[in-house]
């Protein structure tokens, strides 16, 4: 994740991207994050000549409930604010679907990227039971459909696979290693974010 946020930076804010430290940790989810803000916040609102901090957790409810508490609690924002990321053109099909795909970093990831970790073994298959709709897993286990008949084929691989513990960084270090042009392109989704983040640090 702080390969490609840093890549993020340097990409999309150039100016701002020296000034920013992008701090992470292996495997800490949204609750590491929220920790890191009021941390952060404890020292802040009494050392007001720090910098502002912010935070930014993936797309699964109970996060996005963490965030939207976090922003919601007065003055917490003065000094550290939490963000979530976009969702990315690619996925939105399945999530319209009724796909319940985590929105994690490796999402934002292309199908062109996700085919090539497949090849390279950083891939695994999902939990299926997880993602699909309770219908519709009523109906294939009843045998009346399959899984493969309500997937399209620009966006199967998101739903049927997810990234290995192992492969993740390994995927982040060639992605982030792209020409700025080439991951401008494929990972757009990243720009306004990105934006919204540095206003907020800066502004």
């Amino acid at each position: 994740d702080k390969s490609i946020i840093e890549k993020a930076l340097q990409v999309f804010a150039p100016e701002k991207a020296p000034d920013i430290d992008v701090e992470t940790r292996e495997s800490a989810g949204f609750n590491y994050v929220i920790d890191m803000l009021t941390s952060w916040r404890s020292r802040a609102k009494h050392h007001q000549e720090l910098p502002r901090a912010a935070g930014l957790i993936d797309l699964d409810p109970e996060a996005i409930e963490a965030a939207n508490s976090w922003n919601s609690v007065a003055k917490n924002v003065f000094s550290a604010k939490c963000f979530k990321l976009p969702k990315p053109a690619h996925i939105i099909p399945a999530l319209q679907a009724g796909f319940k795909v985590p929105v994690v970093l490796e999402v934002l990831y292309d199908l062109d990227a996700w085919i090539w970790a497949d090849n390279q073994g950083h891939l695994k298959e999902r939990a299926l039971p997880e993602i699909i709709p309770k219908d519709l897993n009523a109906q294939i286990i009843a045998g009346n459909t399959t899984l493969d008949e309500h997937l399209d084929g620009d966006w199967a691989i998101f739903v049927k696979k997810e990234f290995t513990q192992h492969g993740k960084g390994p995927m982040s270090r060639h992605f982030s290693g792209k020409q700025d042009d080439e991951f401008r392109e494929r990972l757009q989704c990243l720009e306004q974010l990105v934006d919204d983040i540095t206003r907020y640090l800066f502004d």
